[in-house]
């Protein structure tokens, strides 16, 4: 059995510090096959660190995952029973060897967007990347801005865009719109995950039963 590791890179937003007493779970999942994902590592502490990134590593056995074996990540941290971060998976893969990879958290305020796809266009070396966060109608479209980033198209980490708690309603699914500038002064749409969101989980209603 050769054992290999990829140690995982889980970076917040900037300026984003850890609070003693959070507390943190870590789910890896393998899903190579999507049709029927397997549970790979699950950890847990109510220890942190400080130091960011924190790095978890995941041990990879090459006699049961090939190379290019596909893998999601989810992250959870709490403090005093609040949720710190948005319930969004994180993909992966195993490159062969040992190897480090980035992830990139999206906190309660601050959402990591990641191009998806691009026209197979030029544009110039400081066109602007323009991401807004709407509220999505009862008829999937896109309805109230809720709030805006500004990146630049060629950056290589994700952009974070910040967004206001309180304007978010328990259940309702938002959506993430980009577009960037081309040459002549044309904006073109482009592809951004995570596409849909929930931002924030509907809350249960306790039961009332009669007397």
């Amino acid at each position: 059995m050769t054992q290999h590791t990829i140690n995982t890179l889980l970076h917040f937003p900037p300026r984003f510090e850890l609070l003693p007493g959070c507390e943190i779970s870590i789910k890896v999942q393998d899903i190579s096959n999507r049709n029927a994902p397997k549970l790979h590592s699950q950890w847990g502490s109510n220890h942190l660190s400080s130091t960011l990134p924190i790095n978890f590593p995941v041990v990879i056995d090459s006699e049961v995952n090939e190379v290019g074996s596909r893998f999601s990540i989810n992250v959870k941290i709490s403090f005093l029973d609040s949720q710190l971060l948005l319930d969004l998976d994180q993909t992966f893969w195993w490159g062969g060897g040992d190897h480090d990879t980035d992830i990139y958290l999206s906190t309660v305020s601050h959402i990591a967007v990641f191009k998806s796809w691009m026209p197979q266009i030029g544009y110039p070396a400081d066109s602007k990347l323009f991401v807004k966060l709407v509220e999505l109608n009862d008829d999937g479209q896109p309805g109230a801005v809720i709030d805006e980033a500004v990146g630049l198209t060629a950056q290589t980490t994700p952009i974070y865009l910040k967004y206001n708690p309180f304007k978010i309603w328990p259940g309702q699914e938002y959506a993430l719109i980009g577009s960037f500038e081309g040459y002549g002064q044309k904006v073109l749409a482009l592809g951004l995950k995570p596409g849909k969101l929930i931002l924030q989980p509907q809350i249960e209603q306790t039961p009332i039963f009669g007397d």
